[in-house]
């Protein structure tokens, strides 16, 4: 492999993102995909409880292939800059996501006092910036269509009885 200069590199450094390339849009199509991945496992579970084994297969095949559609752009997502205020609430809302999986891959006993105190207040900081976001820009995550990444049922800035009900609304499984 040819080796390269410093000067060669900055060079590279740091990524434009492209003209015609919208990191809002990037996300919004990951985001369906993902909303896809879910819906067609939800699918295959139900198929596959009614003994249903064909549809139960397909829906499964649906949902892994609507996962790697949904991985392969959310990555992208992170490797562009933003350009306006509502491509900047999908990669907090990304962020948010990424800092979720993150934290989910680390296990219990391994995890000091001060990696859960890190985590909690990157994920209140996080959450402060989004919601400053929708507020200055008057554009939410569910009418941007990435509410996926960060689901108000996550917020740690929302009282807990609120998000109980957040988690029903949204249909989502914790």
């Amino acid at each position: 492999m040819p080796r390269t200069t410093a000067a060669a590199n900055a060079a590279l450094l740091p990524i434009r993102t492209p003209s015609g390339v919208s990191v809002l849009h990037i996300a919004q199509v990951a985001a369906a995909a993902y909303k896809d991945e879910n819906d067609f496992g939800g699918k295959a579970l139900n198929a596959s409880r009614a003994t249903n084994i064909t549809a139960g297969l397909y829906y499964d095949h649906a949902s892994r292939d609507s996962g790697y559609l949904a991985s392969a752009l959310a990555a992208a997502v992170s490797c562009f800059e933003a350009q306006s205020l509502p491509e900047a609430i999908a990669q907090v809302a990304y962020a948010i996501d990424r800092l979720s999986a993150l934290w989910d891959g680390v296990p219990e006993e391994g995890c000091g006092h001060h990696a859960k105190s890190d985590h909690a207040a990157l994920e209140r900081m996080l959450h402060s910036v989004l919601r400053c976001l929708e507020k200055e820009t008057g554009l939410t995550r569910e009418r941007l269509g990435v509410a996926i990444f960060a689901g108000r049922h996550t917020d740690p800035w929302t009282a807990p009885e609120e998000r109980l009900q957040l988690v029903k609304e949204e249909g989502v499984n914790v």
